[in-house]
This record gives structure tokens, sequence and C-alpha cells, in this order.
């Protein structure tokens, strides 16, 4: 009956590719969708960077959107000239933590440049600065058991109060530059008293800053993912083939134990795998190449954390996430230059269009 499930939502989502509109023509619509879409922890609403469709500029200005996943309350949360991107939930769904560099201006030149972090509310009525005093502060993740929120700043890892308190260090990974050599946020653990984070490889430590330790082997290790008991992380790995001009970058998902405890195991190939909500299964972008001209196509993955049963997906997808309560998938179709983001439940049914043209449009 499972494997049923799965091959009944891969029909649904090839479907997804012809089907019409559902109503999102206000002038808020979005023109061009730039991010994955980010589930609220109560997997009610959805949120994603996007330019609005008034710009006509998709690389100029990119705002922060909220939609609910019955395709009601298409909103642009920030309106501002300057970048806003890298949303995260609070714990309630009721605030969403960003990335700005609205105050560019005032912070060009100083030890502070440049950006960042602000929360606002699901309406768009109140903003608030949240970091003032770090740099490039970047890449926040609201903890699911708390009011704390770690982010990138400087080359360090920090957490720090919703309310702008509590700012505390954990890491100096050795950059002050303000360039990011993790691109990847940090990650906290389900019960909140871990952050997962890379530094040369991936490490965790406590969020007392004690208790620092490393569960990969290479340093092209990269986005760890915790298990919802969080006993387990798996991550995806970069193997470069060939010389560094020719070669190409193979996508590897592991698995390793959070205590540290035995060796890494590669369980697939692919790419961004996390948990789904019953801890026994993995998903994750997998890859063929087409057979018409050669291109490599990106599909959704789902397997056993063992690495068996793995079921492949199609149809080709840009980026995907499932909500926390495992229940629905949110997903771009791989149709660029029109991007759209479409939700259905985990069994095929109830596909919608959220966001993007409208497909009847031209």
């Amino acid at each position: 009956m499972r494997l049923s499930r799965f091959y009944l939502l891969a029909l649904f989502l090839i479907a997804a590719m012809s089907v019409h509109s559902c109503g999102i023509r206000d002038e808020y619509a979005a023109y061009e969708i730039m991010s994955a879409p980010v589930w609220s922890p109560d997997s009610q609403q959805i949120a994603f960077v996007a330019t609005h469709g008034r710009d006509r500029q998709p690389f100029m200005n990119w705002e922060i959107y909220r939609v609910n996943v019955n395709a009601t309350g298409l909103t642009r949360l920030t309106d501002d000239p300057e970048t806003d991107i890298d949303p995260a939930w609070s714990p309630d769904s009721r605030r969403i933590v960003f990335y700005s560099n609205r105050n560019f201006k005032q912070q060009e030149g100083t030890e502070n440049c440049c950006g960042s972090l602000y929360a606002i509310t699901l309406d768009g009525s109140q903003l608030t600065q949240i970091t003032k005093d770090i740099g490039w502060a970047k890449n926040p993740q609201w903890s699911r058991s708390s009011n704390r929120i770690g982010f990138e700043g400087e080359g360090k890892i920090y957490v720090i109060n919703s309310d702008g308190s509590g700012l505390v260090k954990l890491v100096d990974l050795g950059n002050n530059q303000g360039e990011s050599i993790t691109n990847n946020s940090p990650i906290w653990s389900p019960d909140g008293k871990k952050i997962a984070f890379k530094s040369n490889k991936l490490e965790l430590i406590n969020v007392n800053a004690t208790n620092r330790i490393q569960i990969s082997s290479s340093s092209e290790d990269y986005a760890p993912a915790w298990s919802p008991n969080g006993k387990q992380i798996v991550y995806t790995r970069g193997i470069y083939t060939g010389d560094a001009k020719q070669g190409e970058v193979i996508s590897q998902v592991w698995l390793a134990n959070t205590d540290g405890s035995g060796k890494p195991q590669k369980i697939a190939d692919g790419a961004g795998a996390v948990w789904l909500p019953d801890g026994k299964r993995i998903t994750f972008s997998c890859y063929s190449k087409s057979q018409q001209d050669d291109n490599e196509k990106s599909f959704i993955c789902v397997m056993n954390s063992d690495g068996s049963n793995l079921i492949k997906l199609k149809p080709k997808i840009r980026s995907f996430t499932w909500s926390p309560d495992g229940k629905k998938v949110a997903f771009i179709p791989d149709s660029y230059p029109e991007v759209r983001l479409y939700v259905m439940n985990a069994d095929g049914s109830e596909l919608l269009q959220l966001a993007g043209k409208p497909e009847s449009s031209k």
C-alpha cells in the first residue's frame, strides 16, 4: 500500500505540468520564485522568496512571500528595494525571520557590514531588527523548542534570542571577511540542545558552546539534517571526478550517528536529504540523464534510512519540501523560466498551484 501511494504521488506530480491557475491573480502574484518552499511548523503555510510581478526584474529585487496551503492569503511580506532572503519560521508559526541588506548604506565601511536579521509578522505590519552588531548576519534558523535563533555572521556561528538579546558565539570558523564558508544554515537538533554546522567538515556543538564534535570525514560534506529522534544525521557529499577543469561533481547521501560512534555510511546517490516525520524514511533529490539531450534531470526519491526500498518519483523538479507533519509536498517543477509553486497531499490528491504566473497566462 505504501508503494502504491508513492506512485500515485508521481502521477499527480506529472499532472502538475498541465493544471490551470488556482486564481492567484492579484497584484502581488509572484513573478519569479527564487527559493525552495519553507513550511511553517504547523504545516498550514509556506514562505518563499520571489520577485513581485510589478518589477519584471527577476534578479534585482527579492522579497519574502507567504501563502496558505489552500492557495489563499498570498501576501508579499517585505517591500524594500534591497534584498530580503532566507526566511525561517518561528515555532508558533506567527513570525518569519529573514536576512536583509536594507541597512547596507548605514553599515557600509563599518565592522558590522553588510546585512542583518529581521523578524516580521504574517501580515507584514510589524518589522523588528534582531541583529545590530554582527555583520553579514544570515542563514537564520529558529529553534523548534525555544525562542532562540541560530545564524552565521562574520565567519562565526551564533545563537540569539528573537528579541535581539542573549547573543552567544558558538563557533569561530576562522573567516572574518563576511563571506560564508559553510553555505548552510546552522541546523538545530529536534530537542533544541545542539546545532549542526559545517566548518571544514560537519560538526555538532551544544547551544552553551560545549562538547564540539566532528561527525563526518570529508571537507566536501554539507547540508546536514537531523533524524526526528536526534540520533542520526543525513548529509550530502560532493565527489569530484576528473581534473579541475573538465571534472564533474557527483552528489552522494551519507548517514552518521550524532554521538560520533561508528563510521559514516554512504546510503545513496543524490543530494539534499531530509528525514520524513516517521523517522524511518529519507527523501532527497536524485538525478538521471535524459535520453533525448543527455542533460541531467532532478527527481524526488524516497527510501528507507538504511538505503533500501528506493523509489524514484517523477516528474523533473527544481526543488521540493515535505510538510512537518508529512502529509503534504510542496514543489517547484523544472519549468524555467515559468517557475510556479505547487502543493499536494502525500497521496497525490488536492493538487494546487500556490504561486507564480498562472499557467493560462501568456
